[in-house]
């Protein structure tokens, strides 16, 4: 039963973060709606995920971000606001460590 409880709780944690992209989430607030202690929660995710959460939060921003890219005209600095950056500055860098290239060169790479 506990099983079901966890898979069930994580489902619940994972669509919470999925709809909330686009704001502001912090490892504090997501721990409170856990009821966890947030160094307690940081530990359990990266142990239960194999990823921490503040990379978990990247890695999914930075694959809408890849959608939007592809699939939209938006301008590379609304896709970064649209997916939960704070600045440019933070989406560029973020999509060039993963990616290799600047939003704008893969949205060209894409064309």
């Amino acid at each position: 039963m506990q099983y079901h409880y966890e898979k069930e709780r994580d489902g619940k944690l994972f669509c919470y973060i999925d709809n909330n992209l686009d704001s502001k989430l912090t490892l504090n607030d997501l721990a409170q709606k856990c009821f966890y202690n947030p160094s307690y929660f940081s530990r359990i995710f990266k142990e239960k995920f194999k990823i921490s959460f503040v990379e978990y939060i990247t890695q999914k921003r930075l694959a809408r971000a890849i959608e939007l890219l592809k699939n939209t005209d938006v301008s590379v600095s609304d896709v970064g606001q649209r997916v939960g950056f704070s600045d440019n500055k933070s989406f560029y860098h973020a999509f060039s460590r993963y990616y290799h290239c600047t939003p704008s060169q893969y949205r060209k790479k894409q064309t």
